[in-house]
C-alpha cells in the first residue's frame, strides 16, 4: 500500500505539473511552430512514444510574443495535435514554452516519469535556449528527446555548441521528400565530435519503423575514451599492479579481469589511480578513499567491491551487483575442549544400561540360589547375604572384562559362560563407541551473537578501516552495536586496512572478532593459520563497483556486466581468480585431549581419597578398640589386686 501510494503521488504530481503548464502556456502559441503536416507529427510522435513506452508527452516550442499570434491557424493545429495525443492515444500531453520551461517546471520534472520531450522545430531561439539554458541544468539523460529539423538544417550545425551525454537518447527527424529519417545523436564526452546512429524511418505507408538493436547494442563503442579507474589492494578481489618505479599500471585479481573485458568490449583506455581505502564519511561530512575521488570527479570508476549503502548513494552511483553476500563476525575457534561428562554414558541408551544392571543382579541371584540349594542349608545363615554381594561384584567384574572364580556346579558354569559372552559383546560395543566419542574433537563457542560478544567483555572487535562497515557502526541506533563501537572497537587508524589483515589479526591476537563477508572468508580462509568460526548473520549486502554521480558511462558498464553474467563469463572469472577451496590435511591419528580423561582422573582421585579415608577410619577404629580393651584389662587387674 505504501509503495502504491508513492507511485500514485508521483503520478498525480506529474499530472498537476502538466495541467499547470498547459493552462499557463496554452494561449502563448506562435504561428509557424508546426513545420510538418499534422498527420506526420501525430504518427511519428505516437510511434516513438510506443517504442520507449513514455508516460507523458511534452510539446516544446520557441519563445514568441503571444499578442502577435493569438488565434492563428497553427494554434488550432497545435491544439488538435495535443487533443489527438491526449484523447486518441490516451497519453497525457502538455504544451510548453522553452523560454519559461526552467522557471515553470524546474526540478519538478523528476516527478514526471519517463517523459518524452518533443521540440516541434528548430526555428527562432530554440537552439539558443536549448544550448545555453535548458541543457545546462537539466539531466539530459532523464527524458527522451525528439526534435524536428527544418529543410536545410543539419544536426551537426544545430548541436555544434551543445553537449549531448553518451547515455542521452536524443532523436533527430529530418525530412527526405515524403519520408522522415530518424537518427540519434550523442557525444562520447564533452567536446568530442557529434556522433549519429540510424534509429529508424517514417513513411506514409509504413509509419515509424525503428531499429531492433537495444540502446547499448547501438552504443557499445567509446572510441578510445580514457576513463580514470581507482582501486585498492584487497586480494583476491583487487590487487595493485605497479611498474619498476612503483607507479600503478593496472589492477589484478577478480576486478582486474573484469576491467580487461570492459576495456575490450567498450573500446576505451584506463588510467589508474591507487587508493588506500574504500571510503567513509567523517563526522564533519567529508569523504575519504575511493569515494572521495569519485565525489570530487577525480576518478570515473572505482574497481573494487563496494558495499551499497544509502549514504554512499547520495554521492556516487553503483553498478549492478557483482556478488551478493552476508556480513558476519568471525572469531578464532576455541582451542580448549570441554569436559565430556556424558562421554562415558552416552555410548549406551538408558534402556541398555538398565538392562545390563538387571542382568548383573539377576544372574548373581541365580548363581547364589543354585549354590545355596546345592549346599542344602549346611552353611551359616549369613552365607546368603555375604555370598550375594561377592557374586554381584564378580559378575560386574566379568562385564568389565575380568574372570569369575570357577564353580563346581555345571549349571553355574553355564551361567558363567552366558555372562562372559554377553559381557564380551557389550564391552566391545561400548569400547568402540567410547573411543570414537573421545576421538572426536569437540568445542563450545563462547557466544554466538553480537550481544554475547559484548557481554563477554574480553574480546576486541574490528572492521576494515574507512569502510561501509565502519560507517554502519558509527551511525547505528542499535544499542548493542553502538556499545560495541564505543567500547570494543579500535580507532579508525588502528583498524585493519583490508580483509586479509583483519583475518590474520583474528588468528594472531588473543580474542579478536572481525566483521567480514562470507564471500571474502571463502577466498581468504586458506591464507590464515587458524580455524575461524562465524557468529550469527549481521546483514545481507550487495557488492558492486561505483561511478561518479549521474555518470553517462554507468549504463554501458552495467550492460557489459549483464552480458558477462548471462554468458557465464563472470562465473568463469570467479573460478579462475578465486582460490581453490581445499580441506586442510588432517592428522592420521587424533590424540585424546586431557579434557577427555578428566572424568576418569576424577573417579580415580575420588577412589584414592575415599580409600585413604576408609583406611584411616579403620585404623582409628582398630586403635580405639585396642586402647579400650587394654585400658579395661588394667582396670580389672587393679580391682583384683585390691580384693
Amino acid at each position: 500500500m505504501l509503495a502504491f501510494a508513492r507511485v500514485l503521488l508521483g503520478t498525480m504530481s506529474g499530472f498537476f505539473v502538466l495541467i499547470l503548464v498547459t493552462v499557463s502556456l496554452g494561449p502563448h502559441i506562435a504561428s509557424g511552430q508546426l513545420i510538418r503536416p499534422n498527420h506526420v507529427y501525430q504518427s511519428m510522435i505516437s510511434g516513438v512514444h510506443d517504442y520507449f513506452n513514455n508516460t507523458c508527452i511534452i510539446l516544446l516550442h520557441a519563445t514568441i510574443d503571444p499578442m502577435e499570434t493569438k488565434g492563428t491557424k497553427n494554434t488550432v493545429l497545435l491544439r488538435n495535435l495535443q487533443l489527438y495525443l491526449s484523447r486518441e492515444r490516451q497519453t497525457r500531453t502538455a504544451i510548453m514554452d522553452l523560454g519559461t520551461f526552467t522557471t515553470k517546471v524546474g526540478r519538478s520534472y523528476f516527478n514526471i516519469k519517463r517523459p518524452l520531450f518533443v521540440i516541434l522545430n528548430d526555428q527562432g531561439n530554440v537552439q539558443h535556449l536549448l544550448t545555453n539554458q535548458v541543457s545546462t541544468w537539466i539531466t539530459m539523460a532523464y527524458p527522451t528527446w525528439m526534435i524536428f529539423l527544418s529543410e536545410g538544417s543539419t544536426a551537426s550545425d544545430f548541436f555544434s555548441r551543445m553537449d549531448i551525454p553518451f547515455d542521452c537518447e536524443f532523436l533527430v527527424s529530418e525530412s527526405n521528400g515524403t519520408m522522415e529519417v530518424i537518427t540519434e545523436v550523442y557525444r562520447v564526452s564533452p567536446g568530442d565530435v557529434l556522433r549519429n546512429l540510424p534509429f529508424g524511418t517514417w513513411s506514409p505507408t509504413d509509419g515509424v519503423r525503428t531499429t531492433r538493436l537495444t540502446f547499448y547494442q547501438r552504443r557499445s563503442n567509446l572510441f578510445g575514451k580514457k576513463l580514470r579507474v581507482t582501486s585498492i589492494e584487497n586480494p583476491p578481489m583487487s590487487t595493485i599492479l605497479t611498474d619498476e618505479q612503483g607507479e600503478m599500471i593496472g589492477v589484478g585479481g577478480l576486478f582486474g579481469r573484469i576491467l580487461e573485458i570492459l576495456q575490450e568490449k567498450m573500446n576505451c583506455t584506463f588510467e589508474y589511480i591507487e587508493c588506500d581505502s574504500w571510503g567513509s564519511i567523517s563526522p564533519n561530512g567529508t569523504w575519504n578513499g575511493m569515494l572521495a575521488l569519485l565525489n570530487e570527479r577525480k576518478a570515473d570508476l572505482a574497481a573494487s567491491e563496494l558495499v551499497m549503502t544509502s549514504s554512499r548513494t547520495q554521492i556516487v552511483d553503483f553498478t549492478i551487483p557483482i556478488v551478493s553476500s552476508r556480513f558476519r563476525t568471525y572469531i578464532q575457534r576455541p582451542s580448549f575442549a570441554f569436559v565430556k561428562w556424558r562421554g562415558y554414558t552416552a555410548p549406551f541408551s538408558k534402556n541398555i544400561w538398565m538392562t545390563a544392571v538387571s542382568l548383573i543382579i539377576l544372574s548373581s541371584i541365580i548363581i547364589v540360589w543354585m549354590e545355596y540349594a546345592e549346599s542344602c542349608l549346611k552353611r551359616h545363615r549369613n552365607f546368603i547375604n555375604s555370598r550375594l554381594m561377592e557374586t554381584i561384584l564378580a559378575v560386574f567384574g566379568a562385564f568389565c572384562g575380568q574372570g569369575i572364580m570357577p564353580s563346581p556346579l555345571t549349571t553355574a558354569r553355564t551361567i558363567h559362560l552366558a555372562i562372559h559372552l554377553t559381557a564380551v559383546i557389550l564391552l566391545a560395543a561400548y569400547s568402540g563407541a567410547l573411543v570414537s566419542f573421545l576421538a572426536v574433537q569437540m568445542f563450545t563457542m563462547p557466544f554466538t551473537t553480537m550481544e554475547g560478544l559484548l557481554k563477554d567483555g574480553t574480546y576486541k572487535f574490528g572492521v576494515v578501516s574507512s569502510s561501509a562497515e565502519y560507517n554502519f557502526f558509527s551511525n547505528t541506533s542499535d544499542l548493542v552495536l553502538r556499545a560495541l563501537f564505543e567500547e570494543r572497537m579500535e580507532s579508525d587508524r588502528q583498524l585493519p586496512r583490508n580483509y586479509l589483515e583483519g583475518l590474520r589479526r583474528v588468528c594472531e591476537e588473543n580474542k579478536y572478532g572481525f566483521m567480514i563477508t562470507d564471500t571474502m572468508v571463502e577466498a581468504l580462509e586458506n591464507r590464515v593459520d587458524c580455524i575461524i568460526e562465524a557468529l550469527e548473520t549481521m546483514l545481507q549486502t550487495s557488492l558492486a563497483m561505483a561511478v561518479t554521480k549521474n555518470s553517462p558511462y554507468r549504463g554501458i558498464v552495467n550492460a557489459n556486466i549483464l552480458m558477462m553474467r548471462d554468458s557465464g563469463i563472470l562465473k568463469r572469472i570467479f573460478k579462475a581468480e578465486w582460490p581453490v577451496k581445499f580441506t586442510k590435511a588432517k592428522q592420521q591419528w587424533s590424540s585424546v585431549e586431557f579434557g577427555d580423561i578428566v572424568p576418569l582422573i576424577l573417579v580415580l582421585v575420588c577412589g584414592i581419597i575415599l580409600g585413604s579415608i576408609f583406611v584411616c577410619a579403620e585404623r582409628f577404629i582398630t586403635w580405639q578398640t585396642a586402647h579400650f580393651r587394654f585400658g579395661n584389662g588394667i582396670y580389672r587387674t587393679e580391682v583384683k589386686s585390691v580384693n
